[in-house]
């Protein structure tokens, strides 16, 4: 038997199942690089807030210390008759005290974030068997925002202090701002 002339083609099939994903091929070289941006506004440093303070002579009030001489007060951050520094520019603050006593001494930095409730962030305890002057010194860098708070308060049971013949100092500075 002998082969005849091939026919005319059907109609195209129905698509076949989708095949299974290949393996990823080595990255291409690398691009042109871009064009140098446009250099960002110049930041008027005499324009940025400092908020700073230093207070000495410590007295106490229901364990909260107070600091009511004012040394520096930059930006109204300290407030002398309650002894609380309050943030008016969020930012990463430096603060330290040294306070002098005549016994042992537990003092404490609280903070108080705001719409919290204060709360003792670091307690630094120091005891004196001589009875004779020592410094009590701690410091913190905290990150606060608007409205925050920051006081030192000793423990009710061990705050003996030395009188304002000897200088204790609270303070606090701005080191950077935060967006």
């Amino acid at each position: 038997m002998s082969k005849g002339d091939s026919g005319d083609p059907g109609a195209p099939g129905e698509p076949g199942n989708v095949g299974y994903i290949g393996t990823e091929g080595p990255p291409g070289p690398p691009g042109d690089q871009g064009p140098k941006g446009a250099s960002g506004a110049m930041e008027d440093a005499k324009a940025q807030r400092r908020p700073a303070f230093s207070a000495v002579q410590q007295k106490i009030k229901d364990n909260r210390l107070l600091f009511t001489q004012i040394i520096t007060n930059e930006a109204n951050v300290y407030d002398a008759s309650t002894g609380a520094f309050s943030c008016a520019e969020a930012g990463y603050y430096y603060f330290t005290f040294q306070v002098v006593s005549l016994g042992d001494l537990c003092l404490q930095i609280w903070v108080k974030k705001h719409g919290e409730a204060g709360r003792k962030l670091l307690s630094f305890c120091d005891r004196n068997v001589r009875n004779q002057p020592q410094v009590n010194s701690g410091g913190s860098v905290l990150n606060l925002g608007l409205g925050d708070q920051v006081w030192i308060e000793a423990d009710a049971k061990f705050r003996k202090m030395a009188g304002a013949d000897v200088s204790s100092i609270f303070s606090g500075f701005l080191l950077y701002p935060r967006d």
